[in-house]
């Protein structure tokens, strides 16, 4: 069960990581432009599963350490990773929503979340580009047991 959760999440990072690191790709790889911008209108409803699933992987991770160090370092290291990616572009990404929906009423939480925001938005590409490697590797992990 949690296997193929964890590659649902891993596609979820990979679509992620290709949204926000779109300039880079489409510079790149022209082709990718088409299929690009037709999702690119959903972005927020891939980003805020990334969000919310990477908060609650990690936060599993934390409570469960002591399981989880039965895992080799290398593969730790990819969970965390991908999870602490996950989160932060996928509040990158759907800012805009939760800024529009959540944060309507609480000027000061708006205030510092656009404060956030604006320090990792020149990060986004790079991000993007790290979602797309780790995403690969959680899809590999289980075939390098």
């Amino acid at each position: 069960m949690m296997l193929g959760l964890n590659w649902i999440f891993a596609i979820l990072l990979i679509i992620a990581g290709a949204l926000a690191a779109y300039s880079g790709i489409i510079r790149t790889w022209p082709n990718f432009r088409q299929g690009l911008d037709r999702i690119m209108p959903y972005k927020e409803w891939v980003a805020i599963p990334v969000l919310a699933w990477g908060i609650w992987n990690l936060l599993r991770i934390l409570f469960h350490f002591g399981m989880m160090t039965m895992l080799p370092a290398m593969w730790l290291v990819i969970l965390l990773g991908a999870n602490a990616i996950g989160v932060v572009l996928g509040y990158v990404m759907s800012y805009e929503w939760i800024a529009q929906y959540l944060l309507t009423n609480v000027p000061n939480a708006r205030r510092r979340g656009e404060e956030w925001r604006s320090k990792l938005l020149p990060r986004q590409v790079a991000l993007g580009w790290a979602a797309i490697v780790l995403g690969g590797l959680l899809l590999l992990l289980p075939a390098l047991m």
